[in-house]
C-alpha cells in the first residue's frame, strides 16, 4: 500500500471514529433532554420527547443510520481508497450524527438548561 492510500485509510478511520462520537454525544444529549418541553416549531409534535416513538428516532438517528454509513464506508475504503462512494457516503454518515448533535445541543441549550452555551 502506498503511503497515499494508507493516509487516505487513516482519514476515513478517524473520521469513522468522529462519527461515532457525534453520535454517541448525540444520544447522550437526547437523554438528557427526554423531559424538556420542546415547542411544536422545531420539528416535533411539541411537549416531552420521553416516549417510545422518540427513543426509536433519536436512536436511528444520532447512533444506528450514521455508525452503519461510518462502518461500511470504512470497509469499502480500507480496501479501495480511491472509491468516491465510499468517501460520499462517510461524509453522509458524518453530517448526519453531527446535524443531529447540533440539533440536541441547541434544545439542551435552550430550553433544558436555559443558560447560553459555549460553541
Amino acid at each position: 500500500m502506498s503511503k497515499g492510500r494508507t493516509r487516505g485509510v487513516t482519514v476515513a478511520v478517524i473520521l469513522g471514529w468522529l462519527t461515532v462520537l457525534c453520535g454517541l454525544a448525540a444520544f447522550v444529549l437526547f437523554v438528557l433532554n427526554r423531559h424538556t418541553v420542546v415547542p411544536a416549531s422545531w420539528g416535533v409534535s411539541g411537549g416531552t420527547r420521553h416516549e417510545l416513538t422518540n427513543w426509536a428516532n433519536s436512536l436511528l438517528q444520532s447512533l444506528l443510520i450514521p455508525m452503519t454509513y461510518a462502518t461500511l464506508s470504512v470497509a469499502v475504503v480500507r480496501h479501495q481508497p480511491d472509491n468516491p462512494t465510499a468517501w460520499l457516503l462517510l461524509l453522509t454518515g458524518l453530517a448526519g450524527a453531527v446535524q443531529v448533535a447540533v440539533s440536541e445541543w441547541a434544545v439542551y441549550g435552550f430550553y433544558t438548561v436555559a443558560t447560553p452555551l459555549p460553541l
